[in-house]
């Protein structure tokens, strides 16, 4: 269990105390949490906040549930007990305290076991023998922290179970991980039965890496074409237009379209003007 340190009785600030953005945080249900708000309401906060002053900062590391309430009744002051130390003990006093109490989420256990073995270097044994908790426990969820975030999520709906977790992470692609939980889920499948897919899955994997790749065969694709109608001339089909026509000669046509347009509309504009002049004239006599 982590250390007892030294305290000493403070009231600060509610707004002056930094909650850590990696904790575990105790949780109430519905029944217990009505309780806990009427008991603020009638009598305060009695139990002290338990916080870490690091030289002039005050770290908060047991009492959220107090610490919010406080904020949202308006409280200026509220009783802290004071220790001195680093943020690292932070986490550990943290981690001990909540898992005594139960009702946690694993995943917030998950990250502060992470932060101490990643960033603080702790190996697992002192982890375990200043948390409380067993061994192999840490390590199954150190594991578990390098899941797919689907399968962390599944843990932490309670859909699965920190061994189905740890089962599911053996197998490292992430992939391969959700297809894996998917089936836990759908057949609600025992420890036992996921291990023994695990390893036969695991072993398909190696298979896939040790077999070696088969020379893809490129075959030359025939493109399909056809007889120009004015020319003769095999072309493309996605160079011809229409009536099987190709791109030289549906040039020609479009000239020879555009002449002959442009001699109708000639045509029409000099028979207009015949017929205007007529008119004129009649009107004249």
């Amino acid at each position: 269990m982590a250390s007892h340190k030294k305290f000493r009785i403070v009231h600060l600030d509610p707004d002056k105390i930094e909650i850590p953005s990696v904790r575990v945080t105790s949780y109430f249900d519905e029944e217990t949490r009505i309780l806990f708000e009427e008991s603020i309401e009638k009598v305060g906060i009695m139990q002290p906040l338990l916080v870490l002053q690091e030289g002039e900062k005050y770290i908060l590391i047991d009492g959220f549930n107090r610490l919010q309430e406080a904020k949202l009744k308006g409280i200026k002051k509220v009783p802290c007990a004071v220790i001195e130390g680093t943020y690292k003990d932070v986490l550990l006093q943290n981690l001990s305290l909540n898992v005594l109490r139960g009702k946690v989420k694993t995943t917030e256990m998950m990250q502060v076991i992470s932060e101490l073995y990643n960033k603080y270097l702790m190996d697992i044994d002192e982890i375990a023998q200043l948390s409380g908790l067993k061994r192999d426990y840490i390590e199954k969820l150190l594991a578990i922290s390098k899941c797919s975030e689907k399968v962390i999520l599944a843990l932490d709906d309670n859909l699965i179970s920190v061994s189905h977790a740890y089962e599911i992470s053996q197998v490292p692609d992430h992939d391969v991980q959700e297809r894996l939980l998917a089936q836990t889920i759908t057949y609600r499948l025992p420890v036992k039965d996921l291990r023994d897919i695990v390893r036969e899955t695991i072993k398909i994997l190696e298979q896939k890496k040790e077999e070696k790749p088969t020379e893809v065969q490129v075959q030359e694709i025939k493109i399909p074409t056809a007889k120009c109608d004015l020319c003769g001339q095999e072309w493309p089909i996605r160079k011809t237009t229409g009536l099987t026509v190709c791109i030289s000669c549906h040039s020609i046509a479009l000239d020879a379209i555009r002449q002959k347009i442009n001699e109708i509309a000639e045509a029409a504009k000099l028979e207009r003007e015949r017929q205007l002049k007529m008119l004129a004239e009649a009107l004249k006599g």
